[in-house]
């Protein structure tokens, strides 16, 4: 399973330009804002310890560098939540956990994702299976003030939902939703 995982991954990541495999596994000593248990689901937890970081490396490194942005513009220390309390959203998430958050979104009359409605089964277009979305939130700021905060970064993909934004590292061109 971890191995077609990993494959899947690849594959993905490949598709969107992204080099989504193989980061280090130093990875999380860089960054003093974010844990590996916020940015990696369970079973990006499983391949982690299993020598397999899933999360694209230039995409934390933006996440960190969008947070340490924020706390400059507001003056003060702002916390940004990867991991929303009562969500299972982070930022790197297994085709079969993206399939189940996809499916819960869709019953609860979520409407279309991106520039295209697509099936929940299909997760070819999901940039948390390569390691490259995160779904935020702060208890520091309000949705309207951290998502102007991540149109003025320069995130090149950003979703606004009820509860969260999400921001991810795409290639090419920029998406608004």
């Amino acid at each position: 399973m971890d191995y077609l995982l990993m494959l899947y991954m690849l594959f993905v990541g490949m598709e969107h330009g992204q080099d989504c495999i193989g980061g280090r596994m130093d990875f999380f000593e860089e960054f003093e804002n974010f844990s590996k248990g916020e940015l990696l689901s369970p079973d990006g937890l499983r391949l982690y310890e299993r020598g397999i970081n899933p999360l694209n490396h230039r995409a934390v490194l933006r996440l960190q560098s969008f947070r340490d942005y924020v706390t400059f513009e507001e003056g003060r220390d702002i916390r940004i939540w990867v991991n929303i309390p009562g969500h299972q959203h982070r930022g790197f998430r297994s085709p079969e956990e993206n399939r189940v958050i996809y499916k819960k979104h869709r019953e609860r009359g979520g409407g279309p994702r991106a520039e295209r409605d697509f099936d929940v089964m299909d997760n070819r277009y999901s940039f948390h299976i390569a390691g490259c979305a995160f779904d935020l939130q702060s208890p520091d700021l309000g949705l309207e003030d951290l998502l102007g905060h991540a149109r003025k970064f320069g995130w090149p993909g950003i979703g606004v939902y009820r509860t969260f934004i999400h921001v991810d590292n795409r290639e090419g061109k920029s998406v608004f939703w």
